[in-house]
């Protein structure tokens, strides 16, 4: 036969504090943000009666014992932060006890705090390794030409595709005509100018004639952004020049066109 039920009433904190100060709890559970306190009195309107049993009859056959009054629990939520509270249990005459709270959600942070750092140190070390690989390969290229290549049978700008520049075109007419022809110039014992400067605001058609020339003289096409010279790392820019000479001494005869090379 189960005993009688148990009804928790909620009171205020202040309110326990009074009763608690007049000692008329007999036990007392702690959890962590709550209190659960049985009063040593139940209250008049609540009392629970005595258990009965009763003598079988017609109605009550077995001899059913009375429904008993609920056991009435008072609940009261605590402050976050109370120094005193404690000493004021140990106060009482009350059987005291604290418990853990061990619900689902404070037992999933708890996993999830003991398995968060080993999760985050393999994010690190994967990020680390993957970071040292393609440091390596950009460690490799760092002092590498930026230039972009484009082969004689890849550039299939010629002087037709340019218009409005026909003094400019004509005056580079020589440059075609050394780099197809290179070996009857040197028997003449001319050299070929070490550069065309173009100069022109901004879409002008300085790229494209740089081309054109490639193209009429069927020879690969470097490209490159003065401001790729200039680094922040002492001898990387330099370096880079080397390697565009070096790719370009490959390759001759060809043209390098330097873009905004007052950049550097």
């Amino acid at each position: 036969m189960s005993g009688p039920a148990t009804q928790i009433e909620e009171i205020s904190y202040s309110n326990f504090l009074e009763k608690l100060s007049k000692n008329e709890f007999k036990k007392i559970e702690k959890a962590e943000d709550f209190i659960i306190a049985v009063p040593k009195v139940q209250p008049e309107a609540k009392k629970a009666k005595p258990a009965k049993t009763l003598a079988p009859t017609a109605e009550n056959p077995f001899g059913l014992a009375e429904k008993q009054a609920p056991v009435i629990k008072y609940k009261v939520l605590t402050p976050a932060y109370d120094p005193d509270l404690m000493k004021k249990l140990d106060a009482s005459d009350a059987d005291v006890q604290v418990t853990r709270a061990t619900d689902s959600s404070k037992a999933l942070g708890t996993i999830l705090s003991y398995l968060l750092l080993p999760i985050l140190f393999i994010i690190v070390l994967a990020v680390m390794a993957k970071s040292i690989q393609a440091g390596g390969s950009q460690a490799m290229s760092f002092g590498k030409s930026k230039a972009k290549m484009l082969l004689d049978s890849k550039v299939k700008t010629t002087f037709k595709d340019v218009a409005g520049i026909d003094e400019e075109k004509k005056e580079l007419e020589e440059i075609v005509d050394f780099l197809k022809n290179g070996d009857k110039y040197i028997k003449l014992g001319a050299k070929i100018p070490k550069g065309v400067l173009l100069v022109g605001p901004p879409g002008t058609g300085k790229t494209l004639m740089a081309k054109a020339v490639a193209g009429e003289a069927g020879v690969p096409f470097f490209s490159i952004s003065g401001s790729d010279f200039v680094e922040m790392f002492v001898g990387v820019g330099a370096s880079r020049v080397r390697d565009l000479f070096e790719q370009a001494k490959k390759h001759q005869p060809c043209i390098i066109f330097i873009d905004e090379i007052d950049a550097v």
